[in-house]
């Protein structure tokens, strides 16, 4: 929007709200009372007081017929018009979307508004006699909400329950009761309710023990034809003199069965190279997956020092199933199965945060083990086709891709915080140049591991999926807002790479961002408003 409101003269005028418009129409009046006196024709305005005169200067009317055409209005009514429609039109458009860059922002508004009533007593959860199915049976079967002493654990716990225990799940409620944090103490919700979120399970409850069997089965016959390395035999696959002559390693035919093989083992490496270097913070993917078997540190430590085709032949005897290996299989059968996204550098991180909460907030009594991978790899998918495009470079200058979301993230700044944006701009600092991770990993290698999941019950809540993120990336540019301000290129870009470095508590981020978005839609409607001004002044008022 213009800083400046085009005048009847042609030029502009602070945007200083009505009386300025008025004020503007005024000094216009005197410029004509002095043209006039200079050509002979005081008389026209002689006679009054100033006030008068400010009273009585008007704005003519469209020449031409009909009704008012060539009459002359007051300025008080103009402005009293002017305020008038404005009004209306605001009435108007509170029921609509406040902006287009952020759709849906009045239902987003009340989910991320959402603060959980006390009520006057307490409605019990439902009980195992009354679940709706298996899953359900099981997880209201559990004891970890009866063990919980904070009230406000329970009630949230007790909602949550009540929301998913329907023939149909409540979606809005779910979502508000999500967005404000799931319960960690609750064992089993989390990993369920993130199912629902990622749309993994249906919202219809009757069809969760199908959906499950059928996606599981379908997922085994994955594993089963791709994680199997290829063992080019011989006398099983080139049985005769002419196949093993046109089938040379070096062949680099399509069709060839070695280059398929080298193929593979090249993406392979890749994602172990990527995997290896997984939450290096973390000594979780590297532990054993049958906790059991954890008590062999040196063979543990040996296997996450070097590649699993470099462990001696002994060591492959031994070797010990981790949960890096877990993370290896989804990432190549999803890479085997997407080719046109493939596998990229920071899948590996997203699949991490997935599997963490899977694996540490479950109950294998609600959901056996034995099915997590499955699981987890239907809801990368389905979460990696929501953010894929800002992995696909191809894609890059594209509304989707990364450059089309830094630049929301850019716009929304600029109206909820000009300052900042300005001397940005000013430094010719690029935005992308410290929030592409936080776009692309959804700020999940920004934090630890708990506010990771924190944070990501809040973006899985958000009912224009990932659209809060950007208030998020805005309430994080502002905890450096002082350097912003003043700071050259590389005060700004060192402070703005390690902006979220000083956040211990991602909740107070996430309160910080509801900020923001509320000053961000304050601020549009201010703009719109200026945006009908503007009309009313050149289609009514003719100026």
């Amino acid at each position: 929007m213009k800083d400046k409101v085009a005048s009847a003269a042609g030029k502009y005028i602070p945007k200083e709200g009505i009386k300025g418009v008025a004020n503007a129409i005024k000094n216009k009046a005197q410029e004509i009372r002095a043209a006039r006196a200079g050509a002979g024709k005081e008389d026209s305005m002689d006679g009054g007081s100033e006030e008068q005169e400010y009273q009585e200067v008007s704005i003519e009317g469209a020449q031409g017929e009909g009704e008012g055409a060539g009459k002359k209005r007051p300025i008080k009514q103009m402005i009293n018009g002017i305020k008038k429609k404005i009004e209306e039109k605001q009435r108007l458009k509170q029921a609509k979307a406040q902006a287009a860059l952020v759709p849906n922002i009045s239902e987003s508004f009340l989910i991320i508004n959402h603060e959980k009533e006390e009520s006057a007593q307490s409605i019990p959860p439902p009980t195992p006699e009354e679940a709706v199915n298996g899953i359900m049976r099981e997880l209201l079967s559990s004891k970890h909400l009866e063990a919980q002493g904070s009230n406000r654990v329970r009630d949230q716990g007790a909602g949550l329950l009540r929301a998913l225990n329907q023939p149909k799940v409540d979606m809005r409620e779910l979502m508000k009761q999500c967005f404000i944090g799931i319960p960690d103490e609750i064992k089993g919700l989390r990993p369920l309710i993130w199912r629902i979120l990622l749309k993994y399970l249906p919202e219809d409850t009757a069809q969760w023990d199908s959906h499950l069997k059928s996606s599981r089965e379908t997922y085994e016959e994955w594993r089963q034809e791709l994680i199997i390395k290829p063992k080019i035999k011989a006398e099983e696959e080139y049985n005769n003199e002419r196949k093993k002559v046109i089938d040379h390693p070096l062949s680099t035919s399509s069709t060839s069965q070695w280059n398929k093989f080298f193929k593979d083992q090249d993406l392979w490496d890749e994602i172990e190279k990527d995997v290896k270097r997984t939450r290096t913070d973390m000594t979780f993917f590297y532990k054993a997956v049958d906790d059991s078997q954890n008590q062999h540190i040196e063979q543990l430590m040996k296997q996450a020092e070097c590649k699993k085709a470099e462990l001696s032949n002994a060591d492959r005897e031994k070797y010990i199933e981790t949960h890096s290996d877990v993370l290896w299989r989804v990432l190549f059968i999803y890479a085997k199965l997407n080719p046109g996204v493939k596998y990229v550098q920071g899948m590996n991180e997203v699949l991490a945060v997935l599997y963490y909460c899977f694996w540490s907030f479950s109950d294998f009594a609600v959901i056996p083990r034995e099915n997590l991978e499955c699981d987890l790899f239907f809801c990368f998918t389905n979460l990696m086709t929501e953010i894929r495009d800002g992995f696909i470079r191809d894609l890059d200058k594209e509304e989707s891709g990364i450059t089309g979301k830094v630049a929301i993230f850019s716009e929304i700044l600029r109206i909820v915080d000009p300052e900042v944006h300005k001397n940005l701009e000013a430094q010719q600092v690029n935005h992308q140049f410290y929030s592409l991770r936080w776009f692309m990993l959804l700020m999940c290698q920004e934090f630890d591991m708990s506010n990771v999941i924190r944070l990501w019950d809040t973006l899985f809540s958000d009912p224009d999926r990932f659209s809060f993120l950007n208030f998020i990336c805005v309430a994080t540019v502002q905890t450096q807002r002082e350097i912003c301000l003043t700071g050259d290129f590389a005060d700004c870009m060192e402070n703005l790479q390690r902006a979220t470095d000083s956040i211990t508590d991602i909740r107070v981020l996430i309160r910080q961002a509801k900020n923001v978005l509320a000053t961000y839609i304050k601020m549009q409607e201010s703009e719109q408003a200026w945006d009908d001004l503007n009309e009313d002044i050149q289609q009514n008022y003719h100026v």
